[in-house]
This record gives C-alpha cells, structure tokens and sequence, in this order.
C-alpha cells in the first residue's frame, strides 16, 4: 500500500506552500519596511540640501539653523535605521527562499502525479523519491530566512480562505494552484 507515502508528499507539499507564500508575505512586508524608511529619508535630506542652497547668500536666523540641523539629525537616523534593517537584503532572501519552496511544490507535485496510481511493488522507489525531495527540502530551511510569525499567519489565513472558496470535492492540496498565491 502507497497511501501512507502519498499521504506524506501531501504533508511535505502543504507545508511547502505555507512556506512559499510566507516568504512572500515576508518580501512584502521588508519593502513596505523600506519604503516607510526610504521616502523620509530622501525628503529629509532633500529639504536640508535646498534650504542649505536657499541660505548660501544669506544670514539665516539661528531658528532655521536649528531647525535645518534638527532636520539633518532626523535623515541621518532614519538613513541609520535603512541600513540596520537591511530590507532590501532581507526581501530579496525571501524572494529566492519562496522561489526555492515553488520549485520544491512542483517537484512534490510530480511525485504525487508519477505515484498517486502506481501499485505496491513500486513503494521503494517512491520512497527514495520522496527521501531525495526531503533531503532538499531540509537544506532548503536551513538556508533560507526565518519566516516572521506576522507573514506565517497571514499566509495560512490567506491559504485556508483560499481552500474554503475552493471546490468542495478538492483538498488544498489537490485544488489547482493560482499565481496569485504561489507568484510563481
């Protein structure tokens, strides 16, 4: 009997799709990071550079200095705060991890294919099928980024509300997979 085997690539193969859409959920939620960060960073440091120009030919009040310097303190920790988060770093580790996990979910998904109907006599090969996906399985969450937990649970939430709108005679694993949750 295949069914514990099978029963198995569908565990490995949900488990990799909550994994795949976390790590996306994590891209967006590092560039929004950046993002948050990035846009005062160039309008403090543009509004310091043009009132520096804007003063060069006059005596400006000590008001406008301190402001001015105030201003420029406040770009350079945000500046600080950019590079100490590394988002960008950071998103684009989660994007290669997500793009790994798709590529794992597809080669489960393989393996379902070639073994869903296969008989008995076939079990040793299918277990060395399924050791070999979960070796790079293994690897692969040893490489990539921890999953914030906030990007997990929106990922889960986001998979279930999907499996509930889903046909009724499908499982999540067996329903067709959309580009919207994979992004593949």
């Amino acid at each position: 009997m295949m069914k514990d085997i099978i029963d198995q690539a569908k565990h490995y193969r949900t488990v990799v799709r909550r994994a795949a859409r976390a790590h996306y959920k994590a891209v967006d939620q590092a560039r929004r990071g950046n993002l948050l960060l990035g846009v005062p960073v160039v309008v403090t440091t543009t509004v310091v550079g043009t009132s520096i120009f804007a003063t060069l030919n006059s005596q400006p009040s000590a008001t406008l200095k301190i402001l001015a310097g105030i201003v420029s303190l406040l770009a350079a920790a945000l500046a600080a705060l950019q590079t100490f988060f590394r988002f960008a770093e950071r998103a684009e580790k989660h994007r290669v991890a997500a793009a790994n996990y798709g590529i794992a979910r597809r080669d489960l998904d393989l393996f379902l294919l070639k073994y869903v109907s296969e008989p008995a006599d076939a079990r040793q090969a299918a277990i060395d099928d399924l050791g070999k996906i979960k070796s790079k399985l293994d690897q692969l969450a040893q490489e990539s980024p921890d999953i914030p937990p906030r990007a997990y649970d929106a990922a889960v939430k986001e998979l279930e509300a999907a499996s509930q709108r889903s046909s009724p005679m499908s499982t999540p694993d067996e329903e067709a997979p959309q580009a919207s949750q994979d992004r593949e």
